[in-house]
């Protein structure tokens, strides 16, 4: 049975890399039910970095609307064929898989009371699980590994308790309690991973201090349900917001460039159906790019939306999935190509839907000046691709340098025409570790650093 407080919402947020060449994904065929998910309601999606071939979904069966069966599901087949692994489920909650270990999960799952939630750790992918901790009261699905280091993660316990493990779930510290009593959503910024934002019921915080205080920001508007959250890791100072609601006050997305000290609204394409968010997504290769899943319970109404411009604008997305329900959680695999959504339609198959996706060329801006991107994925194994873009005509050298700050690898030394550009490095041959890449001109240099784990 459904909780009683179930939202048509659920945020994962994914990390996304900057272009200055906008471009977008383009649909090559519409969406279709994957195999093994019909009937199935999908709380949340995550694919594993190391390997997005394997995705875990956790969610439930509903038989009717008294009963349900719980689930925690697995493809590795980019999500194009699920099976059911263990009885671990909900319908609100949260899924994350270690960056450098594939059979170790973390969940949230519902209360056996539906009234909060438990987090849970499993060693041998799903297949069995260990309770960490059980909350009082009100769900609380935040799960968030440090996009820095993969032996951190987060996780919230009701109604707004937030732990820290440094040494992937053996040992935790209790941090400053959030003031608020529904935690919906944590997002990290990859540029600054002290950065952290969390939003609950009427409220959205800031911790600079990787989640020991918290600050409450001003949207500037009133708030009385979730609050989501998606920062951009490129900038810790971009934040996008999505405000459910089910009518007073408006709901809609928000954006602040300066670090939650302002908000403007960015709803242009969408109007007060779309105000039942129920994910957002920002596309890990182009930070402009943004997906907006939406809840239409009652009306057939588009459930998927999409922007190439930061939030600008909005278009439909939705073609091939079902007109009356909600999309609740929204998944991308850059490497390959693919996109997945979990979907609850009231009149056709509620399941898991998936479509390819191309890179297409939009629009063309010259870059204002030189740039050295964070490479993605980070952590990676055993390649990771790094994006770099030139302002004018110039000699480029970038070099790979260990730890000693020694030279061990140069991916290009040549003159580049102003425009975004990208590399990959393959690092099959070198131990795991801490290494550098390093951009260099006449009168540029800029390093940064990556982490290759085995």
């Amino acid at each position: 049975m459904k909780s009683l407080y179930k939202k048509f919402f659920n945020i994962v947020i994914i990390l996304e890399l900057g272009f200055t060449v906008t471009t977008s994904f383009s649909q090559v065929s519409s969406w279709h039910l994957t195999g093994g998910s019909e009937g199935y309601f999908p709380a949340d999606i995550d694919f594993y970095r190391g390997d997005p071939d394997t995705v875990y979904t956790i969610g439930l069966f509903e038989i009717d609307q008294y009963h349900d069966t719980f689930k925690l599901m697995r493809s590795t087949n980019q999500g194009a064929q699920w099976d059911s692994i263990s009885y671990l489920g909900t319908d609100i909650g949260a899924i994350r898989v270690a960056p450098n270990d594939s059979k170790v999960l973390f969940a949230s799952s519902i209360s056996i009371n539906e009234e909060s939630n438990i987090v849970s750790k499993s060693t041998d992918g799903g297949m069995s699980w260990k309770v960490i901790f059980s909350g009082a009261i009100y769900p609380a699905p935040v799960i968030q590994f440090d996009p820095v280091n993969p032996q951190t993660v987060y996780a919230a316990e009701g109604p707004g308790y937030l732990w820290r493990s440094t040494d992937l779930g053996v040992t935790w510290s209790l941090l400053d309690t959030l003031p608020l009593g529904y935690l919906t959503d944590m997002t990290i910024s990859n540029a600054a991973d002290s950065v952290l934002y969390a939003g609950a019921i009427g409220a959205v915080f800031q911790s600079t201090d990787w989640g020991n205080s918290w600050k409450r920001l001003d949207l500037g508007v009133t708030i009385n349900d979730g609050v989501f959250l998606a920062a951009s890791p490129n900038d810790p100072n971009v934040v996008y917001a999505g405000l459910y609601s089910t009518g007073s006050p408006p709901g809609g997305i928000y954006k602040s460039i300066d670090g939650g000290k302002h908000w403007s609204a960015k709803n242009n394409g969408l109007d007060s159906t779309c105000w039942l968010i129920g994910a957002m997504k920002i596309n890990p290769l182009n930070s402009q790019e943004l997906f907006l899943g939406i809840g239409t319970p009652t009306i057939p109404h588009e459930m998927l939306y999409h922007s190439t411009d930061g939030g600008e604008s909005w278009n439909p997305y939705g073609n091939g999935l079902p007109k009356q329900g909600s999309v609740d959680c929204i998944s991308i695999d850059p490497l390959n190509k693919k996109m997945c959504v979990g979907v609850w339609s009231v009149i056709d198959s509620s399941g898991i839907y998936e479509t390819d996706l191309v890179t297409s060329v939009t629009e063309r801006l010259l870059p204002t000046g030189m740039i050295l991107h964070q490479n993605y994925p980070n952590p990676f194994n055993p390649s990771t691709v790094i994006r770099y873009e030139v302002s004018r005509p110039v000699q480029v050298s970038i070099s790979v340098l260990n730890v000693l700050g020694q030279r061990i690898a140069t991916l290009t030394d040549e003159e580049k025409y102003p425009g975004s550009y990208q590399l990959r490095w393959d690092g099959k041959n070198y131990p795991s570790g801490i290494f550098f890449y390093q951009m260099k001109t006449n009168e540029f240099i800029q390093t940064r650093k990556m982490i290759l784990l085995k």
